[in-house]
């Protein structure tokens, strides 16, 4: 039996919140689980037919959320990274985790192909699964890395805070940003005191901001990071990478 029924209908608008991003990914993976499910079923009744239908559906479901969801967050993860940044990875673990263990079934089915006398189109539509598979790969390693950038971000920015409260400096900083580029390494502060009261000495400021940076990047060193899971080729550990080397005030 199909299960076209299980196929959600990826909306544009559904995935611009982290919430939505969780839900369409919640969605996409029950599918695929019970979409696969029925494919061992299929195969353990020695129904090839049934399998090339499934493995279809299979197909234009992942296309569909490749598209229409990963592709589409990249707008947003960003965004994503800075409300919530576990919540973020934490999702993305899911994720990676879920499209590992597809491309291990979808590969043991390849390797499976004559056993059911699979047609050619069949076997063309496992190839752009394991294809797809492979660009969901990248694209959620790329959310994983960016993620890690934003958390380090996030706490250079309260450390910078709390260290010039510490010292009852008169500096108060506002804001930061970042770039989504992963080999930029400027991190990018706003603060309205400086532009109206500092502005002359904003070199001075870069310069001492960009001094604490990197006193905290060696202490990061030196600490004991989790060790972090590493899902087939994800990497997990990028929150113990350096990923900014300076501070630029704007």
């Amino acid at each position: 039996m199909g299960i076209k029924s299980s196929i959600i209908a990826f909306a544009l608008c559904a995935t611009t919140s982290l919430s939505a991003f969780h839900t369409n990914g919640k969605e996409f993976v029950n599918y695929v689980e019970k979409n696969t499910h029925q494919i061992t079923q299929s195969a353990q009744a020695r129904q090839p037919k049934e399998i090339e239908k499934l493995t279809a559906e299979m197909l234009q479901n992942s296309n569909d959320f490749h598209n229409f969801v990963l592709l589409e967050s990249n707008q947003f993860i960003y965004n994503w990274a800075r409300e919530d940044s576990m919540k973020t990875a934490e999702y993305l673990a899911v994720l990676a985790n879920h499209i590992k263990e597809k491309q291990a079934f979808f590969k043991d089915l390849k390797n499976r192909r004559k056993d059911f006398n699979l047609s050619k189109q069949c076997q063309h539509d496992i190839r752009d699964i394991q294809d797809t598979l492979v660009s969901m790969q990248s694209q959620v390693q790329n959310y994983i890395n960016l993620t890690y950038k934003g958390l380090e971000a996030k706490h250079l920015f309260n450390a910078f805070v709390n260290e010039l409260n510490s010292d009852n400096s008169p500096i108060v900083l506002d804001d930061y940003w970042y770039s989504d580029d992963l080999d930029d390494k400027t991190l990018f502060i706003s603060s309205k005191y400086i532009s109206e009261n500092e502005s002359d000495k904003i070199f001075d400021i870069e310069d001492q901001l960009t001094d604490s940076l990197l006193k905290f990047v060696e202490m990061k060193s030196k600490m004991n990071m989790p060790n972090l899971p590493k899902i087939d080729i994800f990497d997990f550990n990028a929150v113990s990478k350096q990923h900014f080397d300076r501070v630029s005030v704007i």
